[in-house]
């Protein structure tokens, strides 16, 4: 592996390179559309009926901040989409489909970039750069994806085609401003595919860095989120200890935090969730275990994180218990169904919604739910009733505040709160309202993540 290098130039003024983007999902949809507002030729792939039905009529399938203004401004001009990549028709090839974990076995499934990386070589004209942005685990670049491409192609990576991994570093809600500003991690099989990508990235950012291999690029993407898990595990398990000794652990990270840069705790939460949070820590578990090693944090922050939703709905039946309520027969008013709010997304998948919500179930509790941006549908898949906010207030025996979106910050609370089934139950997940103002509410048992 190389050292690694940080490089800045001038962004091109005439881009010439056509480039192709297979999976047009949270990741690839706002990559291509990027592409395209910068100046380049962009074809999107994706082989998903309501994906390409949704982006024909000009709409993009899910909410992400300024993504529809650049879909108005390039579709059908300098962005267009199909089902099927058009052999040899681009230099540029970026692979973008989704690696999700088995839940059975936590392992990723990696059928989509095989796909992914069939069909680009069967496309791949002599002289195209491929560049695999999927996260994977640490060799699927060279492993995987290297022997598809070069026997769909007839061609011999490093001498007729450039393959690179460059993982995405974006996070929902502010893909398109992120995509602008962060410096791109780029990684070659030689030096001279890496330099050709970030010559490319640089259309979009100043700086680029060249880690030196794939391997270096995947792993610096598992790096990464595995950290960020760390830190929200470390903030929930202190919040559970705070609960079991009576303490505040939102005041008190609030206070270790104030004046204190050298820490930055994080405040705790109903579950940390998303495509990547809880889908990397196994990708580097796995990869620890290749080389004999134990990722004993690693396990244990993702296990902490994954109890959390369940510790809220054991909270909710006790306080149902306390109200004199059984589960069975109760409706519970699910606020947020999104795996975060700031910046808001329309993003479920790993939500720990899901999960909160398959327990409440299994108690025989009735569910409705509100998200601001996620579909009905999507919501209606998981046996969720969709409801307004003061509909599902006013019919529920307890509520619950699972994702941090603005329009739930701005809510008047109290008199929600007084509309319901009293006596009646309000989890605050998200630390939004200040408890000793929801516990003065007649008939309203209060309870908190880390602050009850």
């Amino acid at each position: 592996m190389t050292q690694t290098a940080a490089h800045t130039a001038p962004k091109q003024t005439i881009p010439q390179e056509r480039i192709a983007v297979i999976g047009l999902g949270f990741v690839g949809l706002p990559l291509a559309a990027t592409f395209a507002e910068v100046g380049f030729q962009v074809t999107g792939v994706d082989v998903s009926p309501k994906v390409l039905e949704s982006l024909h009529a000009g709409k993009s399938h899910f909410t992400e901040a300024g993504l529809q203004a650049l879909l108005d401004r390039h579709l059908e001009k300098r962005l267009r989409v199909t089902n099927v990549l058009p052999p040899r028709e681009h230099e540029v090839y970026i692979i973008t489909v989704g690696t999700p974990v088995d839940p059975k076995t936590t392992c990723p499934i990696l059928t989509y970039v095989e796909a992914a990386s069939t069909s680009t070589g069967k496309a791949l004209k002599k002289g195209g750069l491929v560049i695999l942005r999927s996260t994977v685990p640490v060799g699927a670049t060279r492993e995987i994806c290297l022997p598809i491409l070069e026997r769909e192609s007839g061609l011999k990576a490093g001498v007729d085609f450039g393959l690179v991994f460059a993982p995405e570093r974006l996070i929902a809600g502010k893909a398109l401003e992120e995509l602008r500003s962060l410096p791109q991690i780029v990684g070659g099989m030689n030096s001279i595919d890496a330099e050709r990508a970030a010559k490319l990235f640089k259309h979009l950012t100043e700086v680029t860095i060249d880690v030196g291999s794939p391997e270096a690029a995947e792993m610096a993407k598992i790096i990464d989120n595995t950290y960020r898990d760390l830190r929200f595990a470390y903030a929930n398990q202190m919040a559970l200890l705070c609960e079991a000794m009576g303490l505040d652990m939102v005041k008190l990270a609030h206070a270790v935090n104030f004046g204190y840069e050298r820490n930055q705790v994080p405040v705790p939460s109903p579950g940390v969730g998303g495509a990547c949070l809880s889908k990397d820590p196994y990708i580097l578990a796995q990869a620890s275990e290749r080389y004999g090693l134990e990722p004993k944090l690693t396990k244990a922050a993702r296990e902490i994180n994954e109890t959390m939703p369940r510790h809220v709905v054991h909270k909710v039946l006790g306080l149902l218990k306390k109200a004199g309520k059984e589960p069975k027969g109760s409706t519970v008013f699910v606020l947020g169904f999104a795996f975060k709010g700031k910046p808001e997304t329309s993003d479920v998948r790993d939500s720990p919604t899901v999960p909160l919500v398959e327990e409440l179930l299994r108690h025989e509790c009735t569910v409705a739910g509100h998200d601001p941006v996620v579909p009905r549908e999507d919501m209606e898949a998981l046996g969720v009733r969709a409801l307004g906010i003061e509909e599902g207030f006013r019919g529920a025996d307890a509520a619950i505040l699972m994702t941090n979106h603005e329009v739930y910050e701005k809510l008047n609370i109290i008199p929600l709160l007084e509309s319901m089934k009293l006596p009646a139950v309000f989890i605050d997940g998200w630390h939004l309202f200040e408890p000793q103002d929801v516990r003065a509410v007649p008939g309203i048992f209060y309870g908190g993540v880390g602050n009850d």
